[in-house]
């Protein structure tokens, strides 16, 4: 039954059946909290799906903050992947390090945010942007990251409704024939 703004449920279960009142905006956040979850679900499935396709590694994945980062590093490396994250909070010896590692293939997967979009060259074929930036020139950058020197490289974007770019994403597609790009839509 509806009361106001609040739904009313009968717990038919307890032992003394009662009614709970539930204020219908909580359930409405409850349910955005349950769609946003069930997307990042979907989005991870899809990364690990893409990274295990990939013939051989490095292969670098774009996010979009330090947080990010963290979470999906802890996540890949359940999957059993050599994974590292790099971001601007670590000192620049210790970046080194790890660019150093990547580059040398004891890292597999590296992990960032705007700090490797320009100025570091890189040699892979592969780049995820599991988060598409805000902006369609850091698009260009990270994707620039791979079909360096002639090559042929691979960008996968996981695209979210919430993605606030697409319109000049899909123009940026269009016009562009030198690396392949796999977009999956997660709406």
């Amino acid at each position: 039954c509806l009361v106001g703004s609040e739904m009313c449920i009968r717990d038919s279960h307890a032992r003394r059946p009662q009614q709970r009142r539930i204020d219908r905006h909580a359930s409405g956040h409850r349910e955005h909290a349950i769609r946003s979850l069930c997307r990042m679900v979907r989005m991870q499935d899809t990364l690990l799906e893409t990274l295990r396709s990939i013939p051989a590694p490095p292969v670098l994945v774009f996010v979009n903050s330090i947080a990010a980062i963290q979470n999906l590093v802890s996540m890949l490396r359940l999957e059993q992947f050599h994974v590292c994250g790099i971001h601007s909070e670590y000192p620049q010896e210790l970046r080194a390090a790890i660019v150093r590692a990547f580059r040398e293939g004891g890292i597999d997967v590296l992990v960032c945010a705007s700090l490797l979009e320009r100025g570091i060259d890189f040699d892979v074929d592969e780049v995820i942007l599991y988060e598409v930036p805000d902006t369609i020139e850091k698009v260009k950058h990270r994707a620039g990251r791979t079909g360096r020197g002639g090559r042929k490289g691979r960008v996968t974007v996981l695209i979210t409704k919430e993605c606030k770019i697409l319109g000049e994403y899909k123009r940026l597609l269009k016009s562009s024939r030198q690396v392949r790009q796999r977009v999956v839509l997660h709406m």
